[in-house]
């Protein structure tokens, strides 16, 4: 007569289901983190290039009007200038400067504080400065000069990165 085979029990975590689980599990993990740091890095791109555009958009509409001032060499309007870039709640420093390098306004506002400011800071930056060379055409005096744009100062914008900085964290 012929012995009785005898059925040996694997241990749980020799079964192939098990592996298998394990496996899976850790794949998905290994791909959730992947994803999720990719999908981190694309955020910190898009708030990096918002902020860079919105500033470079407030740049362009006040670019002509900053041009005038430092043509003319008019304070007033250039303090006035900077009182509008102020309404843009990320600013925190401005100057417009003619092309001798004479200061024809400055504005500046301390910049924001909240629990995250060193973790912006440390991401962003405290600030980030925009630079705009500011040129005019005066009146011409022949048809050659028709055309001719002159240098004539400088647009200084710096803008607190906290408040881009806080919606990316």
């Amino acid at each position: 007569m012929a012995a009785p085979i005898k059925h040996q029990r694997l241990r749980k975590r020799d079964r192939l289901s098990f592996r298998q689980t394990k496996w899976t599990l850790f794949t998905a993990f290994v791909l959730g983190v992947f994803f999720s740091l990719v999908q981190l890095a694309n955020d910190f791109y898009q708030e990096t290039h918002r902020l860079e555009e919105t500033s470079s958009q407030l740049i362009q509409v006040l670019d002509q009007p900053a041009s005038f001032a430092a043509f003319n060499t008019d304070k007033k309007l250039a303090r006035e200038l900077l009182v509008g870039y102020f309404s843009y709640a990320a600013t925190y420093k401005a100057s417009i400067t003619d092309d001798q390098g004479q200061v024809l306004a400055t504005s500046s506002s301390r910049l924001q504080e909240g629990v995250y400011r060193p973790l912006v800071d440390l991401l962003f930056g405290p600030f980030q400065k925009f630079e705009k060379k500011l040129f005019f055409q005066p009146p011409p005096t022949s048809v050659l000069d028709m055309t001719r744009l002159h240098e004539v100062g400088k647009l200084e914008v710096w803008v607190d990165s906290y408040l881009a900085g806080k919606l990316y964290i």
